[in-house]
């Protein structure tokens, strides 16, 4: 398979163009920094972090100057999470 390191917006659109929009047997991905991690959620790479309950407490005890809108279900608080970048330690 052929790779193609994207760097920035000008690299995907030289990528894209150089395809000609065929996506056929293509398959596009984000990436991560290192690549020897394995496609896990960056919370289940570290050792000894506190419990996921604990994290998005704690998001939700400080999240009122954050947000203008309460959440409605868990998705949208652990997406607020994700947007906000929430620490996987807590100090």
């Amino acid at each position: 398979m052929k790779t193609k390191e994207i760097k920035s917006i000008q690299d995907l659109i030289a990528a894209l163009e150089e395809d000609n929009g065929d996506y056929n047997g293509i398959t596009w991905y984000r990436g991560h920094a290192d690549e020897a991690w394995n496609l896990i959620p960056g919370y289940y790479r570290i050792n000894n972090g506190p419990p996921e309950s604990t994290l998005i407490k704690r998001f939700k005890q400080s999240a009122a100057m954050l947000i203008s809108v309460t959440p409605k279900d868990s998705f949208d608080w652990l997406f607020l999470m994700q947007h906000y970048g929430v620490p996987y330690t807590i100090t």
